[in-house]
C-alpha cells in the first residue's frame, strides 16, 4: 500500500524533529569523516534550524505521513554574478536532506525533491543542486535514481598525516 506523504513548510514547532533528524545524519557524516564532522549538539542544531527558519534565502521542507514528521530537506537560494569567467546563474541548493531509517526506499525523498522542483520553478529559479561526500554511497544511488547527474567533482590531498 502507497503511504500519502504530505510536504510542507517548516516551523517552529518541528525544531526537535529537525534537530533529532539532523543528528542522525551527523552521525552517517561523523562515522564517514571524522576528522571533519563534530558530534552532534542537539541545542546547537535546534538554534541552527530556529535561525534558518527566518532566513529569506532558506526554506524547509517537512515530509509527513499520517502527521508524522519523516524527513526534510534545507534549501538555499543562491546566485553567481557574471564575471570574466562564468555567466550569471542562479540555483536552489539543497543543502541538507534527511529522511528517518524506516521510511527510507518509501518514496519521501522523491515526493520532496518533486515539490521542491516544482516550487524552484514556480519560483522562476531553473536549476536544483546538491553534493554529498563519496562515502555515502546510499545517497549518490538514491540522487541518481532521481534524476541527478554529476556535475563536478571535488578532490583532495592531505599535505601531512592526521
Amino acid at each position: 500500500m502507497e503511504q500519502e506523504i504530505t510536504i510542507r513548510a517548516g516551523r517552529d514547532s518541528d525544531l526537535e524533529e529537525l534537530a533529532a533528524l539532523s543528528s542522525c545524519v551527523q552521525q552517517l557524516h561523523v562515522d564517514g569523516r571524522p576528522d571533519v564532522f563534530k558530534s552532534e549538539d542537539p541545542q546547537a542544531l535546534r538554534d541552527l534550524f530556529r535561525m534558518r527558519l527566518a532566513e529569506s534565502t532558506t526554506r524547509i521542507w517537512i515530509a509527513e505521513t499520517t502527521g508524522v514528521v519523516v524527513g526534510y530537506a534545507v534549501t538555499v537560494d543562491k546566485r553567481q554574478e557574471e564575471n570574466v569567467y562564468v555567466y550569471a546563474r542562479s540555483w536552489r541548493e539543497i543543502e541538507e536532506i534527511a529522511v528517518r531509517a524506516e521510511q527510507r526506499r518509501r518514496g519521501v525523498a522523491g515526493a520532496r525533491l518533486r515539490h521542491i522542483e516544482i516550487a524552484t520553478q514556480a519560483d522562476g529559479i531553473p536549476v536544483v543542486e546538491l553534493n554529498t561526500w563519496t562515502f555515502n554511497s546510499a545517497a549518490r544511488s538514491s540522487f541518481e535514481r532521481l534524476g541527478f547527474v554529476p556535475k563536478n567533482i571535488r578532490y583532495e590531498r592531505r599535505t601531512r598525516r592526521s
